[in-house]
């Protein structure tokens, strides 16, 4: 009998444990339902984006992670001014730099995989981490929490705000000092690139934060904005992995690895790290700026998009497609782990009988 009455007292801690161990986090659906993106105007001095972290285009899991559905709220300056010289370098740091309008966020070139400075294009998350960039040039970094991100121009993104080899990028998201961000092309078409990689002290090209100076009345109403810098992937076009397609060193920073911007008085900064702006600041709006929200907001699903592909499979219902099983597939997830539940609080009543009854085994 010591045996029989010793395997419930083995067998529910086992089913205990594999209760709690399981996925924790939701995973977004593969068909961008669970996409959502809003802007406002919260005060007179920031502009807060609240998203989910799950992208409007497909994904695919290259690595251990997946896309964790959340609700981020991410505050910039309404009215950004920049310095001279970077004001927060990311070059021995993970984190989010910016936030796309397709709910992922700008990662910098530091690979949070080997974890070591970025001195160059060598040591960059875009050299070290391409083999585990999606079919849209993004990935997850965690499986806990919202991390979603890109280390290099968003393939699916650009195609869907119709970036072409003529004209200047279309804005594709918000640095974290407030600050635009565009795909890799600037005035008249030109891909952007770093001065010193060109061998320029001035001209058409980015500054060490990847990041340009001028007044652009044609495109914005800001003194300064950002770039993310390299070809576009044509992994969406082969509806394959971009491994092999990524930009290379001549494109470096592919985004941005510092900034140059800084928390203006009064108002409210999600990155921490961003410093205070002091008194040699220069104004990073023109005087025809005008503070809105951007109406072109949510995107729809990026119909374009190699969905097939993705991580389960399913077009949008929007893009004539069936939509995603995952709903279903979460509701007999759930199901399974309340009767499961339900079997392990069985067990546990079981144990506390078994102790009273027959006493210590």
């Amino acid at each position: 009998m010591t045996g029989l009455c010793t395997w419930p007292a083995l067998l529910c801690p086992l089913l205990y444990a594999l209760l709690v161990t399981g996925r924790s986090q939701p995973e977004c659906i593969g068909d961008g339902t669970d996409y959502d993106y809003i802007e406002e105007i919260t005060t007179t001095t920031e502009r807060t984006m609240i998203f989910t972290n799950c992208p409007n285009h497909p994904y695919r899991n290259l690595n251990t992670y997946w896309p964790v559905k959340g609700n981020v709220s991410f505050s910039v300056p309404l009215y950004p001014e920049y310095e001279s010289s970077a004001t927060v370098s990311f070059t021995t740091s993970v984190g989010p730099v910016g936030v796309l309008f397709s709910g992922a966020y700008v990662f910098s070139p530091y690979s949070e995989i080997v974890q070591t400075e970025v001195t160059g294009f060598s040591s960059s998350a875009v050299q070290l981490e391409k083999g585990t960039f999606d079919l849209c040039g993004c990935h997850a970094s965690s499986n806990e929490a919202p991390s979603y991100h890109c280390h290099h121009p968003p393939d699916c993104l650009l195609r869907q705000m119709n970036m072409n080899e003529s004209d200047h990028s279309p804005q594709i998201g918000w640095a974290a000092d407030g600050f635009p961000i565009y795909g890799p092309r600037g005035p008249d078409g030109t891909i952007m690139r770093t001065c010193s990689s060109q061998g320029l002290s001035s001209g058409v090209c980015t500054d060490s934060c990847g990041g340009y100076a001028a007044t652009l009345s044609t495109v914005d109403t800001y003194t300064y904005r950002y770039y993310l810098q390299g070809n576009a992937i044509s992994g969406v076009g082969t509806c394959g992995s971009p491994d092999g397609t990524v930009s290379g060193s001549e494109h470096y920073p592919q985004t941005p690895p510092c900034l140059m911007g800084c928390c203006p008085s009064g108002a409210t900064c999600s990155l921490s790290t961003l410093p205070s702006c002091g008194s040699s600041t220069t104004t990073g709006t023109t005087s025809t700026f005008s503070a809105v929200a951007l109406t072109i907001l949510p995107l729809r699903p990026a119909c374009q998009a190699c969905w097939e592909y993705g991580s389960d499979g399913a077009t949008p219902a929007f893009c004539g497609g069936r939509g995603s099983l995952a709903a279903e597939k979460a509701d007999e997830y759930s199901g399974t782990v309340r009767k499961f539940g339900s079997g392990a609080f069985l067990c546990f009543v079981w144990l506390a009988l078994h102790a009273v009854l027959h006493g210590p085994s």
